[in-house]
């Protein structure tokens, strides 16, 4: 979810028009601690109410989407003609072939659900999405020249 939204905001920034989806192996809900991070770096946050799996409108201040929970072939994802962007090492390991994606391509993080219920979970998930906006920044720059 954090690259869904850091790849969005980085396009957004050097003025490429993408869209952005995220889905995983399995459905839970949005974490916590990612949508305070993403608060904490200037984001804005606003949940749907749901009390399961509830619906986050994420904005930059120019352009926002929707961030839920979902597996990678849910119906609001694109069924052709993407990139599938593979992010979390047990979703490359558990998503070998993604049907009808143009290309795959892994870009691995360890989740940073492992630091969950300790003193470092703010520290973890930040430097994790610090990472990923770094290399969202280098592919956009690379796409925009």
């Amino acid at each position: 979810q954090f690259s869904q939204v850091l790849a969005k905001a980085v396009a957004d920034y050097y003025g490429i028009k993408i869209q952005s989806f995220s889905g995983g192996t399995e459905v839970t809900e949005v974490n916590e601690t990612v949508i305070e991070t993403l608060e904490n770096i200037g984001f804005d946050t606003e949940s749907d109410g749901s009390l399961k799996n509830p619906i986050y409108k994420v904005s930059n201040g120019r352009e926002s989407l929707a961030l839920f929970s979902k597996v990678y072939d849910d119906q609001k994802n694109p069924k052709d003609s993407f990139a599938a962007v593979m992010t979390c090492s047990s979703a490359d390991e558990a998503c070998p072939f993604i049907p009808n994606a143009a290309i795959r391509v892994p870009l691995t993080y360890e989740d940073p659900k492992r630091s969950d219920g300790t003193t470092e979970a703010s520290q973890v998930y930040r430097a994790c999405a610090d990472l990923i906006a770094s290399e969202m920044k280098f592919i956009m720059q690379n796409v925009k020249s």
